[in-house]
């Protein structure tokens, strides 16, 4: 019985390791009962098959190990690609809301003296719809506010010489994102490190 228990816990453990050493356990408690009923000699004692189970399932847990071990090393390298990947698409989404709000924000500085909006609600109507206005705000990110880019106050206008490192617009990331997008006084959007990392 107490190879059978084994096996199955094996089996179930098997991805944290534990399992391996579980099956292997399993496996000598299955063999010391095979043997145990065998010194029986005619005595009648039941267990053979029970044992004989266990032993399939603590071999099979035990023969499983190594090629899952394979299957998930050769897959690791392929998961960080994705991973990478899915940050990159995502950082690119941000760089593409801070761009659409630089140019929302232009329009609006055009149409009010060179003044950039107070806040974000002043674009939603004429400069942008409500609801595009709402989607664009929204971090791209999992963790990320409904509100994830802010304005940066800043003299009106910038001097050209300044112009390349004001930053005018800027994301509110959640803390593991490395990078933040921002948008500059010249009209280019850059990335930089978030400062709400720890």
């Amino acid at each position: 019985m107490a190879c059978i228990i084994l096996g199955i816990l094996g089996f179930a453990t098997l991805f944290i390791v534990v399992g391996l050493f579980l099956a292997a356990i399993g496996a000598i408690c299955g063999h010391m009962a095979h043997h145990h009923i065998g010194q029986a000699g005619g005595k009648k004692m039941k267990g053979r098959g029970l044992a004989s189970f266990g032993l399939v399932v603590c071999y099979f847990t035990m023969v499983l190990f190594p090629i899952l071990a394979i299957g998930l090393g050769s897959a690791w390298p392929a998961f960080q690609k994705y991973q990478i990947s899915k940050f990159d698409n995502l950082q690119q989404e941000s760089e593409s809301k801070v761009a659409t709000l630089l140019l929302a924000c232009e329009n609006y500085a055009r149409a009010n003296g060179s003044d950039y909006p107070v806040k974000w609600d002043d674009l939603a109507g004429k400069f942008m719809t409500r609801a595009e206005l709402n989607r664009v705000l929204r971090s791209p990110y999992q963790g990320g506010g409904k509100i994830a880019f802010q304005l940066v106050p800043h003299e009106r206008p910038v001097l050209p010489g300044i112009a390349s490192s004001v930053v005018v617009i800027q994301e509110i990331a959640p803390p593991g994102v490395k990078r933040i997008a921002v948008a500059l006084a010249d009209g280019n959007v850059s990335l930089i490190l978030n400062p709400n990392r720890p």
